[in-house]
């Protein structure tokens, strides 16, 4: 390879020579590598890296909530089931924790009628009226009288619970019970769950006229505490029953639908001959 100086190679005399700097010592040869890329094609290729790279960080910060945009999505239409179980809904606790509306566990000393429950409330109904009505041994009783006694506690609901735990003395061939009653305005209007010795009745009472609605079989015991929780909903009624200090079945086991009565108490209501003894041993109405 010749190398050019500023002035003319001899042995070309006639033709023009090309100035360039003189390299002193060998020159290496090249090595090899990689072609250049023109300059649009490098261009083409940083911009793809950047976008791919501003995808995935994207995609990173909506999957951790980096920026807080999770809310964007929450209860807003047409999102699909991959950003859906991005998020933890929030439990809904009403149906198995319902709101306390009322309660009397009776523990509180030996007394004539029922007084107050232990949340406060008045009882109300004959419980602080009718003599049979007393607190013996932290519990309430119902003793001395034939016919019907009613106990009601809380405020009129359209939607409610009560559970009530007693027991009687004798059943008399169902000619003695004692339930619960919910939608309670009189002595004539009321809907009623209660054990009979043989049976879980549900039935209602409108106008004075009583019906029975449903009944299923329950063999239950004299002296022997069972625990009924009756629910009204709507025109939905439903009840179940279970020996008290076991745990409570899961189903329900008698269900009826009737609209004849809205809204009133709840409590608990027992029909008894004189000598017969019930006993309750708690009380409590929900919010359903």
């Amino acid at each position: 390879m010749r190398l050019y100086t500023e002035g003319r190679d001899p042995s070309n005399a006639g033709e023009q020579t090309i100035p360039m700097e003189v390299i002193p010592g060998p020159v290496a040869p090249t090595a090899p590598g990689r072609p250049r890329l023109p300059f649009l094609q490098s261009l083409y290729y940083l911009v793809a890296t950047l976008v791919l790279l501003g995808g995935t960080l994207g995609a990173l910060a909506m999957r951790f909530d980096w920026l807080g945009m999770g809310a964007l999505f929450d209860g807003g239409s047409g999102r699909s089931s991959s950003v859906q179980a991005m998020f933890t809904p929030t439990p809904q606790t009403s149906a198995l924790s319902p709101a306390l509306l009322a309660r009397d566990t009776f523990a509180r000393p030996d007394q004539p009628f029922w007084g107050r429950a232990s949340d406060g409330m008045a009882w109300g109904g004959d419980a602080n009226s009718n003599p049979a009505f007393a607190i013996r041994g932290g519990q309430g009783t119902i003793t001395g009288g034939a016919g019907f006694f009613t106990a009601l506690l809380g405020t009129s609901e359209a939607n409610a619970e009560v559970e009530v735990s007693s027991s009687l003395s004798r059943f008399n061939g169902g000619r003695h019970n004692l339930g619960a009653v919910l939608r309670f305005t009189s002595n004539s209007n009321y809907y009623k769950a209660y054990l009979d010795g043989t049976q879980l009745v549900l039935m209602k009472r409108v106008g004075g006229k009583g019906t029975q609605i449903v009944a299923v079989p329950f063999a239950a015991r004299a002296g022997v505490a069972y625990s009924i929780r009756f629910r009204a909903h709507g025109t939905e009624l439903q009840a179940r029953a279970w020996l008290t200090g076991v745990a409570e079945p899961g189903n329900w086991m008698v269900t009826a639908t009737d609209g004849d009565l809205a809204q009133g108490l709840g409590g608990l209501r027992a029909l008894l001959e004189p000598g017969t003894v019930a006993v309750v041993r708690a009380a409590a109405e929900y919010a359903s």
